[in-house]
């Protein structure tokens, strides 16, 4: 028996946004990926913070548009593969 939770298929970069987000009640998709994180969010039923990602992931878009940035086609593809997971 030891103290330890393992949990194998969770990133280090997806898990610390989830504590700071469960200690702080803010989010900031600066040093993470909001996809994954939202992923995770979905994952433990935290319907606010699934909200809060949504918003990054909106906000990341607008960002590219303006910017004509060719990571826009990129990212958009990520929103239709993500959104896929959730209509199925």
């Amino acid at each position: 028996v030891t103290n330890q939770v393992e949990l194998p298929d969770l990133s280090m970069g997806s898990f610390l946004p989830l504590l700071e987000y469960l200690y702080s009640d803010t989010y900031s998709a600066k040093n993470s990926d909001p996809f994954d994180v939202m992923i995770l969010a979905d994952r433990f039923c935290l319907q606010r913070f699934f909200q809060i990602c949504e918003s990054e992931i909106s906000k990341m878009l607008t960002n590219l548009l303006w910017k004509n940035n060719e990571q826009l086609l990129t990212k958009t593809v990520e929103v239709i593969q993500v959104a896929k997971v959730w209509t199925t």
